[in-house]
């Protein structure tokens, strides 16, 4: 299975939501960027989602952004969420 995939159910059985990965809006709470590493990485492909986020929150105050470790230690730590994730 995926790690995006296991994120993206965990977080929905805790009861949040899970965008798909091109929605990027103030209606996101979270934006869970992987920390694993990847080859995409050397080509910027995760770039502008992180722009976007930022603009996004510096007029609307959210998403956050959120390694994937953070991630894990949210859902380890047995919070419910009825937050909005884009993982």
């Amino acid at each position: 299975m995926a790690p995006g995939f296991a994120a993206s159910e965990a977080v929905l059985a805790r009861g949040g939501l899970v965008f798909p990965s091109d929605f990027i809006s103030h209606f996101v709470d979270y934006l869970v960027v992987g920390t694993l590493g990847s080859d995409r990485w050397n080509w910027a492909d995760y770039g502008a989602k992180i722009e976007g986020a930022v603009v996004e929150r510096s007029v609307h105050g959210r998403p956050a952004i959120l390694a994937e470790s953070q991630l894990v230690q949210l859902i380890m730590s047995g919070a419910r969420t009825n937050a909005a994730f884009r993982i």
